[in-house]
């Protein structure tokens, strides 16, 4: 789905840029109004996801860090009495 919208993006983006009668100037400017609020959105969004994945990724390694923390602890206390 999301390659589909790309590629309307795209090719509303090259419609942009044919030269076109006057009497179709308002579907141009509305046109690059969608491709512009589509891009503000891919980047505001595509951000946030990712970084979500990222951090979903790393909630694992983040636990284990904090068991390893946690046993080294352990250990110091041991080696101190």
């Amino acid at each position: 789905m999301k390659q589909l919208i790309l590629i309307v993006a795209f090719g509303l983006t090259l419609l942009f840029f044919v030269p076109l009668p006057e009497q179709y100037l308002g579907i141009k400017i509305v046109v690059a109004l969608m491709v512009i609020s589509y891009g503000i959105s891919l980047g505001a969004f595509g951000q946030r996801n990712k970084k979500m994945e990222h951090d979903a990724f790393n909630l694992p390694n983040k636990n284990q860090l904090k068991e390893v923390e946690k046993k080294l602890a352990e250990t110091e206390t041991r080696e101190k009495v």
